[in-house]
Protein backbone atom coordinates (compact mmCIF):
# COMPACT_ATOMS: atom_id res chain seq x y z
CA UNK A 1 0.00 0.00 0.00
CA UNK A 2 0.66 3.65 -0.47
CA UNK A 3 3.52 5.57 1.73
CA UNK A 4 3.76 9.22 2.30
CA UNK A 5 5.65 11.79 4.12
CA UNK A 6 4.78 15.24 5.22
CA UNK A 7 7.83 17.85 6.41
CA UNK A 8 7.25 21.36 7.50
CA UNK A 9 10.02 23.96 8.88
CA UNK A 10 9.41 27.41 10.09
CA UNK A 11 12.58 29.03 7.09
CA UNK A 12 13.31 27.45 3.51
CA UNK A 13 15.35 24.60 4.12
CA UNK A 14 17.13 21.45 1.87
CA UNK A 15 14.64 19.04 2.32
CA UNK A 16 16.08 17.05 -0.46
CA UNK A 17 18.19 14.29 1.75
CA UNK A 18 14.47 13.64 3.71
CA UNK A 19 13.22 12.93 0.75
CA UNK A 20 15.46 10.78 -1.49
CA UNK A 21 15.75 8.75 1.80
CA UNK A 22 11.92 8.21 2.43
CA UNK A 23 12.06 7.11 -1.74
CA UNK A 24 14.73 4.58 -0.57
CA UNK A 25 12.55 3.29 1.99
CA UNK A 26 9.83 2.67 -0.11
CA UNK A 27 12.09 0.69 -2.35
CA UNK A 28 12.24 -1.66 0.60
CA UNK A 29 9.37 -1.18 2.44
CA UNK A 30 7.17 -4.76 3.17
CA UNK A 31 4.09 -4.81 4.61
CA UNK A 32 2.62 -7.51 6.83
CA UNK A 33 1.01 -9.09 4.53
CA UNK A 34 3.81 -8.84 1.71
CA UNK A 35 1.76 -6.05 0.35
CA UNK A 36 4.82 -3.20 0.26
CA UNK A 37 5.26 -2.18 -3.13
CA UNK A 38 5.14 1.28 -3.91
CA UNK A 39 6.34 1.70 -6.95
CA UNK A 40 3.21 2.60 -9.32
CA UNK A 41 4.00 6.44 -9.04
CA UNK A 42 5.05 9.39 -6.89
CA UNK A 43 4.51 12.63 -6.23
CA UNK A 44 5.80 15.73 -4.43
CA UNK A 45 4.33 19.16 -3.89
CA UNK A 46 5.82 21.90 -2.35
CA UNK A 47 5.64 25.76 -1.00
CA UNK A 48 7.16 28.50 0.99
CA UNK A 49 4.84 30.92 2.94
CA UNK A 50 1.59 31.57 0.94
CA UNK A 51 3.01 31.07 -2.61
CA UNK A 52 1.17 28.40 -4.42
CA UNK A 53 1.62 24.64 -4.51
CA UNK A 54 4.40 23.29 -6.79
CA UNK A 55 3.50 19.87 -8.13
CA UNK A 56 5.54 17.20 -9.52
CA UNK A 57 3.94 13.94 -10.64
CA UNK A 58 5.30 10.67 -11.98
CA UNK A 59 3.78 7.21 -13.18
CA UNK A 60 7.50 5.63 -12.59
CA UNK A 61 8.77 4.54 -9.28
CA UNK A 62 10.00 7.00 -6.68
CA UNK A 63 13.73 5.00 -6.32
CA UNK A 64 14.05 5.18 -10.27
CA UNK A 65 14.31 8.71 -10.60
CA UNK A 66 16.49 10.11 -7.31
CA UNK A 67 17.60 12.86 -10.13
CA UNK A 68 14.48 14.57 -10.23
CA UNK A 69 14.01 14.46 -6.48
CA UNK A 70 17.68 15.78 -6.20
CA UNK A 71 16.40 19.13 -8.28
CA UNK A 72 14.34 20.01 -5.90
CA UNK A 73 14.59 23.95 -3.92
CA UNK A 74 14.64 24.70 -0.89
CA UNK A 75 11.11 24.71 0.85
CA UNK A 76 9.32 25.14 4.26
CA UNK A 77 6.20 22.67 3.35
CA UNK A 78 6.59 19.53 1.45
CA UNK A 79 4.24 16.33 0.65
CA UNK A 80 5.98 13.37 -0.84
CA UNK A 81 3.76 10.62 -1.85
CA UNK A 82 4.50 6.65 -3.11
CA UNK A 83 1.73 5.12 -4.66
CA UNK A 84 0.46 1.39 -4.79
CA UNK A 85 -2.50 0.67 -7.40
CA UNK A 86 -5.46 -1.43 -5.28
CA UNK A 87 -6.42 -2.72 -8.88
CA UNK A 88 -4.22 -3.27 -12.23
CA UNK A 89 -6.65 -1.19 -14.34
CA UNK A 90 -5.16 1.70 -12.31
CA UNK A 91 -1.90 1.65 -12.95
CA UNK A 92 0.14 4.01 -14.98
CA UNK A 93 -2.57 6.83 -15.07
CA UNK A 94 -0.16 9.81 -13.61
CA UNK A 95 -4.04 11.59 -12.88
CA UNK A 96 -4.25 8.96 -9.81
CA UNK A 97 -0.64 10.45 -8.63
CA UNK A 98 -0.66 12.31 -5.56
CA UNK A 99 -0.32 14.92 -3.87
CA UNK A 100 -4.10 16.28 -4.81
CA UNK A 101 -3.86 19.76 -4.26
CA UNK A 102 -6.79 22.72 -4.24
CA UNK A 103 -5.15 26.00 -2.60
CA UNK A 104 -4.13 26.61 0.07
CA UNK A 105 -4.08 22.41 0.69
CA UNK A 106 -2.17 19.65 -0.10
CA UNK A 107 -3.55 16.31 0.55
CA UNK A 108 -2.18 12.44 0.84
CA UNK A 109 -3.68 9.23 1.87
CA UNK A 110 -3.01 5.71 2.56
CA UNK A 111 -4.87 2.92 3.90
CA UNK A 112 -6.89 -0.32 3.42
CA UNK A 113 -10.99 0.14 3.53
CA UNK A 114 -13.24 -2.61 2.18
CA UNK A 115 -16.83 -2.42 1.49
CA UNK A 116 -16.97 1.47 1.22
CA UNK A 117 -21.19 2.37 0.33
CA UNK A 118 -21.25 6.43 0.87
CA UNK A 119 -24.90 7.39 1.23
CA UNK A 120 -24.89 9.20 -2.02
CA UNK A 121 -22.50 9.57 -5.07
CA UNK A 122 -19.27 11.50 -4.38
CA UNK A 123 -16.63 12.48 -7.20
CA UNK A 124 -13.65 10.63 -8.15
CA UNK A 125 -12.55 7.64 -10.11
CA UNK A 126 -10.88 6.16 -7.41
CA UNK A 127 -11.33 6.16 -3.73
CA UNK A 128 -8.76 8.31 -2.40
CA UNK A 129 -10.20 11.10 -4.66
CA UNK A 130 -13.40 10.56 -3.20
CA UNK A 131 -11.83 10.51 0.01
CA UNK A 132 -10.11 14.00 -0.77
CA UNK A 133 -13.34 15.31 -2.19
CA UNK A 134 -14.91 14.35 1.11
CA UNK A 135 -12.16 16.96 2.96
CA UNK A 136 -12.92 19.70 0.19
CA UNK A 137 -16.82 19.50 1.30
CA UNK A 138 -15.98 19.73 5.28
CA UNK A 139 -13.02 22.86 4.77
CA UNK A 140 -15.91 24.20 2.14
CA UNK A 141 -18.42 24.48 5.29
CA UNK A 142 -15.70 26.57 7.01
CA UNK A 143 -14.38 23.78 8.97
CA UNK A 144 -10.95 23.74 10.67
CA UNK A 145 -8.15 21.08 8.63
CA UNK A 146 -7.75 18.73 12.21
CA UNK A 147 -11.68 18.16 12.85
CA UNK A 148 -12.39 17.94 9.09
CA UNK A 149 -10.27 15.43 8.77
CA UNK A 150 -12.03 13.43 11.91
CA UNK A 151 -15.20 14.64 10.28
CA UNK A 152 -14.48 12.53 6.91
CA UNK A 153 -13.24 9.35 9.14
CA UNK A 154 -16.12 9.77 11.00
CA UNK A 155 -18.20 9.14 7.81
CA UNK A 156 -16.25 6.59 6.43
CA UNK A 157 -16.68 4.59 9.70
CA UNK A 158 -20.25 4.90 9.46
CA UNK A 159 -20.55 3.49 5.58
CA UNK A 160 -17.79 0.95 5.42
CA UNK A 161 -17.92 -2.81 6.01
CA UNK A 162 -13.99 -2.81 7.46
CA UNK A 163 -11.70 0.07 8.14
CA UNK A 164 -8.09 -1.40 8.71
CA UNK A 165 -6.36 1.49 8.97
CA UNK A 166 -7.08 5.02 7.35
CA UNK A 167 -4.27 7.67 7.40
CA UNK A 168 -5.04 11.18 6.00
CA UNK A 169 -2.24 14.30 5.71
CA UNK A 170 -3.07 17.83 4.79
CA UNK A 171 -0.83 20.66 5.11
CA UNK A 172 -1.80 24.20 4.59
CA UNK A 173 1.32 25.61 5.74
CA UNK A 174 0.86 23.88 8.77
CA UNK A 175 0.44 19.70 8.96
CA UNK A 176 -2.24 18.28 9.44
CA UNK A 177 -2.61 14.25 10.37
CA UNK A 178 -5.13 11.80 11.34
CA UNK A 179 -4.29 8.40 12.13
CA UNK A 180 -7.32 6.34 12.71
CA UNK A 181 -5.09 3.63 15.55
CA UNK A 182 -6.93 0.31 14.18
CA UNK A 183 -4.62 -2.46 16.29
CA UNK A 184 -4.96 -4.65 13.00
CA UNK A 185 -3.60 -2.01 11.13
CA UNK A 186 -0.80 -1.70 13.34
CA UNK A 187 2.91 -2.26 12.21
CA UNK A 188 2.83 -1.42 8.52
CA UNK A 189 -0.09 1.24 8.73
CA UNK A 190 1.11 2.71 11.88
CA UNK A 191 2.13 6.46 11.46
CA UNK A 192 5.23 7.93 12.78
CA UNK A 193 6.50 11.40 13.95
CA UNK A 194 9.60 12.76 14.37
CA UNK A 195 11.75 16.11 14.49
CA UNK A 196 15.26 17.17 13.30
CA UNK A 197 15.96 20.34 15.07
CA UNK A 198 13.30 23.12 13.69
CA UNK A 199 12.00 20.45 11.36
CA UNK A 200 9.14 18.11 11.83
CA UNK A 201 8.25 15.25 9.95
CA UNK A 202 5.42 12.59 9.71
CA UNK A 203 5.77 9.16 7.92
CA UNK A 204 4.56 6.03 7.15
CA UNK A 205 7.59 4.49 7.90
CA UNK A 206 10.53 5.32 9.80
CA UNK A 207 13.96 6.38 7.55
CA UNK A 208 16.81 7.55 9.09
CA UNK A 209 18.74 7.58 12.03
CA UNK A 210 15.96 10.00 13.55
CA UNK A 211 13.77 9.49 16.88
CA UNK A 212 11.27 8.29 14.95
CA UNK A 213 7.52 7.91 17.79
CA UNK A 214 4.72 6.54 16.64
CA UNK A 215 1.88 8.61 15.98
CA UNK A 216 -0.94 8.81 18.28
CA UNK A 217 -4.43 8.12 17.43
CA UNK A 218 -7.13 10.60 17.14
CA UNK A 219 -9.26 10.39 20.19
CA UNK A 220 -12.37 10.86 17.99
CA UNK A 221 -11.84 7.76 17.26
CA UNK A 222 -12.65 6.29 20.32
CA UNK A 223 -16.13 7.06 19.80
CA UNK A 224 -16.20 4.28 16.83
CA UNK A 225 -16.08 1.15 16.30
CA UNK A 226 -12.97 -0.09 14.94
CA UNK A 227 -14.68 -2.60 12.75
CA UNK A 228 -17.48 -0.46 11.27
CA UNK A 229 -20.28 -2.04 9.18
CA UNK A 230 -23.06 -0.60 7.35
CA UNK A 231 -26.77 -1.48 7.90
Amino acid sequence: MCRFLLLTAPHACDMRPYVTQFAEMCAHSTGLSGEGWQGDGWGVAWRDALEPWQVQHSIAPIWTEMARLQQLPPTRHLLAHARSASFLHHKGNMAYSQPYIREPYAFVFNGFLRGVRLPRPVPGAIGAEKIWCLVQEQLAQGMAPAPALAAVYTLLARHSRDIQACNLGLSDGQTHAFYNGNPRGAGYYQLHSATQGTLSMVCSEPFGTWAWQPYQADPRTSLLTQEPHDG
